[in-house]
């Protein structure tokens, strides 16, 4: 992404925020790649990213929340200095919201925002009892991200939520792909 915008000579400066624990690398890090500060057409600025609300503009906000799916990795990691985290996203613009699970160790994880307006979930990690338990609770507002098209379309993963939970229809939306409200 940064080499496109170079090469689209974007000349406005970019802030990236990385989580608050791994400025420092993230520093280092893009400072051992060719393509970094010396060579681009626009300045970068790494800012930590806190667990909380971020507003930007008016009544638009984020709100980032962090998640244990990568809390396993923590004892690799903490070899090397880092401490793993990934987050989950509210956007909020005015009274409407938009939820964002990210990787999640469990949907226990975002039972607090499903009541958005719209709720987007991996469904990777979490077994398959509670997607299935979340669909039939919540329908139309909630979609399930990160199920592989050959599992959902007529394949293993379709066949266990109708035969085991009767879950025949899922919100399942993928790369590209725009839900319309």
């Amino acid at each position: 992404v940064l080499t496109a915008m170079h090469v689209q000579e974007r000349k406005q400066p970019l802030k990236v925020y990385v989580p608050y624990t791994q400025v420092e690398f993230a520093g280092l890090w893009f400072a051992n790649m060719f393509i970094y500060n010396e060579r681009m057409s626009f300045d970068i600025s790494l800012l930590p990213l806190n667990p909380g609300v971020m507003v930007l503009e008016g009544d638009v906000s984020l709100e980032f929340t962090p998640t244990r799916h990568l809390e396993k990795y923590s004892k690799y990691a903490a070899g090397f200095g880092l401490t793993p985290v990934g987050y989950s996203v509210t956007v909020r613009e005015g009274r409407k919201r938009f939820f964002f699970s990210s990787d999640l160790a469990s949907l226990d994880e975002a039972n607090g925002n499903l009541n958005a307006d719209v709720s987007l979930l991996e469904a990777t990690h979490p077994p398959l009892e509670e997607v299935a338990a979340l669909s039939r609770e919540k329908g139309g507002s909630l979609y399930f991200t990160h199920i592989p098209r050959e599992l959902e379309d007529g394949g293993i993963w379709k066949e266990e939520l109708a035969s085991k939970f009767g879950i025949r229809e899922l919100n399942s939306v993928h790369d590209g792909q725009t839900i319309v409200l």
